[in-house]
């Protein structure tokens, strides 16, 4: 390879050098040595003046023809060894001075709390009526009226009423109707509440029940029970204090149409006491003492139930460990001190979810003229009135919840009743009743319940109970007017808050009577009931609604020759102030 580059140099005034760009470190090398040969001559001619002299014009000839070949180069390089210091554990050593500042005046720092703003209480209307009409001659209403918020005390009344005076037999001979006026009132102290109460209560129903082939009669067939009571209550409000008590002391008097007069004077306390963490001592007392008259009957009877227990608490175990204790004194019957076991214990399988129960216990039941009219009110004078004596009652069961909305029970329990009562019409009078009663045999009844209560949206909420009941009776031919299955479905919906459905299916299944004329035994059908509700609210304090009961207008029997009315349609409004 040969490069020639050429150079003129001239006056530096006239910039003629040219190269090329790749020829510079050459030419460079060429300037200097041309600079040093031009000092060595001007140091030949010393008496020339400096500046004076010209340059003259040059030429030179580099030539090169060498061609430079470098070694290729070595990439590997050796890795530096990572070096580790060694940890030393060193000791802190602090130092903690204490410095006293004196002569400084007091501190007194004024802070002002932020607080929330009180949210507005929503108004409270203490006072609701509603009313209504249908047919059978219906009439309804009904009231709520209540103090308002206070702290020291609350008082209120409840006012029912509800007649029909047509029937399902011969229009107004099987009228009834109700009418009901509560009071109450209560005191609240920093310890205690004390309370009182008034109730007065007017049923009238009609004897209406007579066989197909009677007659009825041209006389009145009229039944009206007067109910008045009074009570005074004082309840426990320190949720502090170990020992908890709730204490009643109540006066009732019911009177009949005919003869009947019953006086009852009831005396109830409730206690517990906390003895450490998971141990508490229960002690309850209930009383009634009676006085009952009737045509041809006369009688004081009284009735004492003790039940001291020992509860005790600990790693899922709930354990009650007592005794009931009866007392019994009917003037015209037995006299007697009843003593029964009391066992139940709890073991929570899952917490919250699954909890197993099982138990043995005994009770006096009590029966008096105000609960037998309750569940039958259509009794014969002279009635013969026992307490029931349930000697045992063996149950199990689980209880729980399946997700937060879905609750459940189911239990089955093994029992025996001395005196258990039935009911058979009466053969002088048939659409009156009597009661009788298994005596020493007893009546063995095996009972199996469950009910589920489950909310899948906030405003919808169902319902179901189901009992299966097995009667064995000691000395009588069937368990007179009592079912062998009881089931009911409730169903509550709320429409955007402006339309309230309801709707209740209840069931009892067939049932025994006896014929009073031929003494041969009936079957009655199976009582199918089923109501629906419908509410509109026109605004927060009114509202009008629709009710329909027996949809499927059946006539149903609960007793023998006393069938229920058909369909019965309701409407009516509330208004709430």
């Amino acid at each position: 390879m040969r490069l020639t580059h050429l150079l003129r140099l001239s006056s530096p005034f006239h910039h003629r050098a040219v190269a090329p760009v790749s020829a510079r470190p050459w030419l460079y090398a060429a300037v200097f040595t041309g600079l040093l040969s031009t000092q060595a001559f001007a140091q030949t001619r010393p008496n020339e003046p400096f500046g004076e002299g010209e340059v003259e014009e040059a030429e030179f000839e580099i030539v090169q023809s060498r061609e430079n070949e470098l070694p290729p180069a070595n990439r590997r390089f050796q890795k530096v060894p990572e070096t580790t210091r060694p940890v030393e554990n060193k000791v802190q050593d602090y130092q903690f001075s204490t410095f006293r500042i004196s002569n400084l005046p007091n501190l007194e720092p004024r802070l002002r709390v932020k607080t929330l703003p009180k949210e507005p209480l929503n108004k409270l209307y203490g006072n609701y009526i509603k009313v209504g009409v249908g047919n059978y001659a219906t009439t309804y209403a009904e009231g709520f009226f209540n103090s308002k918020r206070t702290e020291n005390y609350q008082y209120g009344a409840h006012i029912r009423h509800l007649a029909s005076a047509r029937g399902p037999v011969n229009k107004s001979y099987s009228g009834s109707g109700e009418n009901m006026v509560k009071l109450y009132g209560n005191m609240f102290g920093k310890k205690a509440t004390l309370g009182g109460t008034f109730g007065y209560t007017r049923e009238r129903y009609n004897f209406y029940g007579f066989a197909p082939e009677a007659e009825l009669p041209d006389d009145s067939v009229k039944q009206v029970f007067n109910t008045v009571e009074v009570g005074v209550n004082l309840k426990n409000n320190d949720t502090d204090a170990a020992l908890d008590y709730q204490a009643e002391v109540r006066f009732g008097r019911i009177a009949d149409f005919l003869a009947a007069r019953e006086s009852e004077l009831n005396v109830d306390l409730k206690t517990t006491y906390d003895l450490q963490s998971g141990s508490t001592i229960l002690v309850d007392v209930e009383t009634s003492f009676t006085q009952r008259q009737d045509e041809a009957t006369e009688q004081n009877r009284n009735w004492v139930m003790v039940r001291p227990a020992y509860r005790y608490f600990n790693n899922g175990f709930l354990i009650t460990l007592g005794a009931n204790i009866g007392y019994e004194n009917d003037t015209i019957g037995d006299s007697d001190l009843h003593l029964y076991p009391r066992a139940n214990i709890e073991y929570a399988l899952l917490p919250e979810k699954l909890t197993a129960f099982a138990g043995l216990n005994g009770e006096l039941e009590k029966t008096t003229l105000r609960t037998v009219v309750a569940e039958n009110p259509f009794l014969a004078p002279n009635v013969e009135l026992r307490h029931a004596n349930k000697r045992f009652d063996v149950y199990g069961g689980i209880r729980g919840q399946v997700v937060s909305r879905l609750a459940y029970q189911v239990q089955a329990s093994f029992r025996n009743y001395k005196n258990y009562h039935y009911y058979l019409n009466s053969p002088s009078d048939t659409a009156k009743f009597n009661l009788v009663y298994d005596g020493d045999g007893g009546t063995t009844l095996f009972n199996l319940s469950t009910q589920l209560t489950y909310e899948p949206l906030p405003k919808l909420q169902l319902g179901w109970k189901a009992d299966a009941y097995a009667y064995s009776p000691g000395e009588l031919e069937e368990p007179w007017h009592r079912p062998a299955f009881t089931t009911g479905v409730t169903v509550r919906y709320n429409v955007m808050d402006k339309v309230l459905l309801s709707t209740d299916v209840f069931y009892n299944s067939a049932i025994f009577a006896r014929n009073p004329t031929t003494d041969a035994i009936v079957k009655l059908d199976g009582m199918l009931d089923w109501d629906a509700r419908a509410e509109y609210l026109l605004s927060e304090r009114a509202s009008i609604f629709l009710s329909l009961d027996n949809l499927i207008n059946q006539q149903n029997q609960r007793f023998l020759y006393y069938p229920t009315r058909g369909r019965m349609i309701m409407f009516g409004g509330t208004y709430s102030f």
